[in-house]
């Protein structure tokens, strides 16, 4: 206190004791402190941020009693998300491949199914080629032996 009563006695040429200074001073303090107190919250947005922060336990409240001490938990607690996310990224891969066959596959059975066409519609003209070939073969067995003897009277004359 004796700072206090010196730095009194200094600006304002009074001399106090204890008790008037005691008063003095906390007589200014309650009413310095409700004035920054206000400053405070003005300054700093006080009140939007307590709105924030209700949002966020409302937000968050299924998370109340989980203990977030890492040092406690086991090595498989720990690394479960970086596993998690291992797997999603292992899955989503797997899944581009699975598209990229279904897509291969599906132009290979395109060409297939065209090919099978193309050998059924040879396979076809093969059958129709063969009958004329057939009905051809007939017909000439049938005039061979009148062209013979076509071919004995033109020699004999």
């Amino acid at each position: 206190m004796e700072p206090f009563a010196a730095i009194l006695l200094e600006h304002e040429n009074t001399v106090l004791n204890k008790e008037t200074l005691i008063q003095r001073v906390s007589s200014r303090m309650s009413q310095v402190l409700p004035q920054i107190n206000e400053s405070f919250f003005a300054a700093n947005d006080v009140g939007k941020k307590l709105i924030t922060l209700e949002v966020l336990k409302e937000k968050f409240e299924r998370h109340i009693g989980t203990n977030w001490n890492v040092h406690k938990m086991t090595p498989e607690e720990r690394t479960r998300p970086v596993r998690m996310r291992l797997m999603d990224s292992s899955i989503r891969f797997i899944e581009q491949q699975l598209k990229s066959q279904d897509k291969k596959l599906k132009q290979a059975m395109e060409k297939s199914k065209a090919n099978r066409e193309r050998i059924q519609n040879i396979q076809n003209d093969r059958v129709k080629l063969y009958g004329l070939m057939q009905q051809q073969s007939g017909f000439y067995k049938e005039i061979k032996p009148k062209l013979l003897d076509v071919h004995k009277k033109l020699i004999e004359n």
